[in-house]
């Protein structure tokens, strides 16, 4: 019996349905598609957890769009692959 896997729906291609902030080959910001969320979210790219490096480039770019904001540090429905939430 052939096992059926769902896409996971923050690996690329990603539909854009919600408001995107930035895109590049590591990373994209786009606010959660949740419809009991809406927050805005950096996701990696690639499925799984990143590496210290990506860590910190993905904090940079965090700085960068959200200045003044941190990562809310829970990941509740999606645990395979990497992304945070901004805190409100």
């Amino acid at each position: 019996m052939k096992e059926i896997k769902e896409k996971c729906p923050l690996c690329p291609p990603v539909e854009h349905i919600t408001e995107w902030k930035y895109e590049d080959h590591i990373c994209y910001i786009c606010k959660c598609a949740n419809k009991n969320c809406g927050l805005w979210m950096i996701v990696l790219k690639h499925h799984g957890e990143p590496t210290e490096g990506e860590l910190q480039y993905l904090q940079r770019v965090s700085k960068r769009f959200f200045p003044d904001k941190k990562w809310r540090g829970i990941r509740r429905q999606i645990l395979g692959h990497w992304h945070e939430h901004f805190c409100p």
